[in-house]
């Protein structure tokens, strides 16, 4: 399956990132991901770890850019992950996203 990893920038618990992937992994063919810090970054690197390919979808700097971006996340992934630490706009905005198009999303908590 095609996973969309979303998270907060300011979540940069690596132990936490991991763990929520690695519960997952043998269902993980490929991650698809955003350009930012924080988790999209810490997702690249367990990628990089454990051997899965991945794609990173970097915004385009124009009006709106990040939602764009967010959408062709939604588009192309069949599931997505997000990965919360408060309320955070892009996160909730791809889980929105996902969820129009009726596709699944699992969620993991940081206290």
């Amino acid at each position: 399956m095609i996973w969309c990893l979303t998270g907060s920038r300011d979540l940069t618990d690596r132990d936490f990132i991991y763990q929520a992937l690695d519960k997952r992994k043998e269902r993980i063919s490929k991650i698809i991901v955003g350009d930012a810090d924080g988790v999209d970054a810490l997702v690249i690197a367990w990628c990089v770890k454990n051997d899965i390919p991945f794609e990173v979808y970097y915004r385009r700097y124009e009006s709106k850019s990040a939602y764009k971006r967010n959408g062709r996340l939604a588009k192309d992934c069949d599931i997505t992950l997000a990965l919360y630490s408060g309320n955070t706009r892009g996160t909730n905005n791809t889980v929105y996203q996902v969820a129009y198009l009726n596709k699944i999303v699992e969620y993991e908590y940081y206290e």
